[in-house]
């Protein structure tokens, strides 16, 4: 057992020795050490011919000599691509020249023609391994151009030639496919080390175009998708990028998007076929079909192959989908999930923004409620003590108008002192029937604005936070406000329905519409609703026309 820790121990020292080598120290050892034994060797065993045996000789103690001042004054990293091209052409000359003195293609020293195959691979990629095998090939057959006869007699060494030069080529291309490799390994951390962005993005938008473009371009791949969920909502979202454009949707069935989120354990590439990949891309795909865009993508080409890696966070848990990825190595799936990492660092930026602003919002609504109560709350009560004591000092029609604006100041009163409460305490802890607060605020409006006011809401037992009542009952108000100030509106109907994942809002009134050329542009885009939509994260859609106003209002699950 203590041997086992004792070997492991030093093949981790030696990895970590390799990888931390500069490559032209790397380089200039493995010159020397080859010089140094080509020498010894020819020392012990001189080799054929004997006619250039003092040649050989001289050029290994030059060729030691050269290595050894090239060794000293390597690893500093400065050398430049000319002085760098310059040594190669000098490893390929003394080689060749070696070959040529050692008996050709039957020398010793003919496996050290990979040398500047190597080299060339750890410069200049696979493009120096091709072209140097190219070089070294047609050298090679200049050298025992002599040795071949042509007329394939059995002491031909015909065969010795195309053996050792298909061996340079085949050499080349494994160590091509590695500088390639490593090329692309380090283009993707540059990709991954410019990831866009950076600042805190806000709570409304949780993923950027731009992030979800670079995620694509960094992987390869035409298609990516995201999916993810919110620990404290039901519902699931899903972001998808294309080549040629990127969007954010909220999931039509979560219920099955979070099943689906569910069943991704662990990082893995699957192919189509394969029978965990056509489990997932059963269940994945149909999913997904309410996107437009997947539909066209799968229309374009068949899905293959797939990468896909889980996330989860305090806030957040999802997965994400990589279609087709141009490579098909172990780093597709790790560069996966270091992409998985990287969208569930950006959901939880968002979660921590929105609970900034949250505290902000907070310590302003109570700041707010101390004002009202200290300011309008005190000079509503005045108006009202004095409009009781101007009641009793008249009659008739004057005295009943005097009692309505009294009641109107008395309900706005215990309005702004509720709405006080709620700024006060935690928004969003407890749920009340809107059904029964909706048909309380129908009545008082109705009175207020003498209009009449219908409401209907589905289901009829819906539950929501006094948070989102409150909100609800701002955009009912305002909404009704513009129906009977610029429309003239004599009926408002109220539609609430809870879908399955969005809550949609209907507002309709039958006065005579928005003015075309009106000089109030208010009315047009209602500010304060649709501002107050936005903070919600709804949409607001507005239809105008001469029987009156149609107000579309959908929010997010709140």
């Amino acid at each position: 057992m203590k041997s086992n820790r004792i070997l492991w121990f030093s093949r981790l020292q030696l990895s970590d020795f390799l990888f931390a080598a500069q490559p032209e120290r790397l380089i200039s050892f493995t010159r020397l050490v080859f010089s140094a034994f080509a020498l010894l060797a020819v020392y012990l065993d001189p080799t054929r011919p004997a006619s250039f045996v003092e040649e050989t000789y001289a050029l290994l103690v030059a060729f030691g000599f050269y290595s050894a001042v090239i060794f000293y004054f390597s690893g500093g990293g400065s050398e430049s691509v000319l002085w760098r091209s310059f040594v190669h052409l000098v490893d390929i000359a003394v080689l060749s020249l070696l070959i040529y003195l050692t008996d050709g293609l039957a020398s010793p020293f003919f496996t050290f023609f990979i040398f500047p195959i190597f080299t060339a691979t750890f410069r200049w990629g696979w493009r120096g391994s091709v072209h140097t095998a190219l070089v070294l090939a047609i050298i090679l057959v200049t050298i025992s151009w002599q040795e071949i006869e042509m007329d394939f007699v059995r002491d031909s060494k015909l065969n010795v030639l195309i053996m050792r030069g298909v061996s340079l080529f085949l050499i080349a291309g494994m160590l091509g496919y590695l500088g390639a490799y490593l090329q692309r390994s380090r283009y993707r951390i540059n990709k991954l080390a410019a990831w866009p962005g950076g600042g805190i993005t806000p709570y409304h938008r949780p993923l950027t175009i731009e992030s979800l473009r670079h995620a694509s371009q960094v992987l390869g791949t035409p298609m990516l998708v995201v999916c993810w969920q919110e620990s404290l909502h039901p519902a699931a979202s899903v972001a998808l990028c294309l080549r040629d454009s990127s969007e954010l949707r909220e999931a039509s069935n979560s219920a099955r998007i979070v099943e689906l989120i569910a069943m991704v354990g662990q990082a893995a590439f699957h192919r189509r076929d394969s029978r965990a990949g056509a489990k997932l891309m059963s269940f994945a795909v149909p999913l997904l079909a309410d996107l437009e865009q997947l539909d066209r993508a799968q229309q374009d080409h068949e899905i293959d192959t797939f990468c896909v890696a889980p996330f989860s966070s305090n806030h957040y848990r999802g997965c994400v989908f990589v279609f087709d990825p141009r490579y098909h190595n172990e780093d597709t799936v790790s560069l996966t999930e270091i992409v998985a990492t990287r969208v569930s660092y950006e959901l939880e930026q968002r979660a921590l923004a929105k609970e900034v602003a949250d505290a902000a919002i907070a310590q302003d609504r109570i700041r707010l409620a101390m004002n009202m109560h200290d300011s309008i709350l005190q000079d509503l009560a005045a108006a009202s003590l004095m409009l009781k004591a101007s009641t009793s000092q008249v009659t008739g029609y004057l005295e009943s108008s005097l009692k309505e604006i009294a009641w109107l100041l008395t309900h706005q009163q215990q309005r702004i002192r509720k709405l006080i409460q709620d700024m006060q305490s935690t928004p969003g802890t407890e749920n009340d029937h809107l059904p029964v607060q909706l048909d309380l605020l129908a009545a008082t409006l109705e009175r207020q604005w003498r209009c009449r006011i219908t409401t209907e809401v589905s289901p009829s037992n819906l539950q929501l936070s006094r948070s989102t009542i409150s909100e609800i009952f701002q955009l009912v108000c305002e909404a009704t406000a513009n129906a009977v100030r610029h429309g003239g509106a004599k009926h408002v109907q109220v539609s609430i329905v809870e879908g399955q994942d969005r809550l949609r809002i209907q507002i309709d009134d039958d006065g005579k519409g928005l003015p075309e050329d009106t000089q109030m542009p208010i009315l047009i885009k209602p500010r304060s609703i649709t501002r107050r939509v936005d903070d919600l994260g709804g949409t607001l859609d507005l239809v105008t026309s001469r029987k009156g106003v149609h107000l579309q209002i959908e929010l997010p699950p709140q």
